[in-house]
């Protein structure tokens, strides 16, 4: 059985163009820290988390408790939740079919992993396919690490299939972070590119990229393609 792992911000869904700011005023309310770093290739780990306590250590040369990230996060929620109401989450184009499409196939099961908080990942899953809410999940309230989040989703997979291995893992995601993390577990990749362009993906080092799932005979052809295994530096 292969499995399909999805990221959720750029893959699944157009990345939300007022999600940062509800980020920035989330910090800003609950510990007062302004001026977040918007150089996203600047932050060790591009994950909820990961973003959260480096923005708090640069500012209080402290890492934030526990009960502080959760005050953040619930304030984030609030204020993201209320956005969206006005101006809702965009799916990538053809990814509600597509989705049913391999739900529908026998030898294929899914998975995400993303960089999002447990809540917020639902939050934006709910937007895309319902029963992907119920898939078996990695996120950045599990690990502020992209790989180990990735890890946490495989082994969630294992238990929820009852697999002890499966004979092929793809991540499908669209980030520098994702290709790195990728190259590193030796998965298979298949990039989409909408945050960044097919050519930086390439020049990362994925082979196999789309636009969106408007295609899904490219995609599929994608999965069976021996490509996946050979990013390059």
């Amino acid at each position: 059985m292969k499995l399909v792992i999805f990221d959720i911000d750029g893959t699944l869904i157009h990345s939300h163009p007022q999600e940062v700011a509800c980020f920035e005023m989330a910090i800003l309310s609950v510990l007062g820290i302004a001026n977040i770093d918007h150089n996203i290739h600047g932050y060790q780990h591009v994950t909820d988390s990961g973003i959260l306590k480096e923005c708090v250590y640069r500012a209080l040369k402290r890492f934030p408790t526990m009960t502080e990230m959760a005050d953040i996060e619930a304030e984030y929620l609030a204020k993201f939740s209320n956005i969206i109401k006005d101006d809702p989450i965009q799916p990538i184009a053809g990814v509600q079919p597509f989705i049913e499409t391999l739900q529908s196939m026998p030898n294929v099961a899914l998975a995400v992993a993303t960089g999002s908080h447990h809540r917020s990942a639902l939050l934006k899953l709910s937007h895309v396919n319902q029963a992907l809410c119920e898939v078996p999940m990695g996120t950045s309230t599990d690990s502020e690490v992209r790989t180990t989040i990735m890890e946490i989703a495989l082994n969630n997979a294992k238990k929820t299939y009852g697999i002890n291995d499966f004979n092929q893992i793809i991540y499908i995601g669209d980030g520098p972070w994702d290709v790195k993390a990728v190259k590193n577990l030796q998965w298979g990749f298949i990039g989409v590119a909408s945050n960044y362009a097919k050519s930086q993906l390439q020049e990362w080092g994925a082979k196999c990229v789309i636009g969106d799932y408007l295609a899904q005979t490219d995609f599929l052809h994608f999965m069976q393609s021996e490509q996946m295994h050979k990013i390059t530096n």
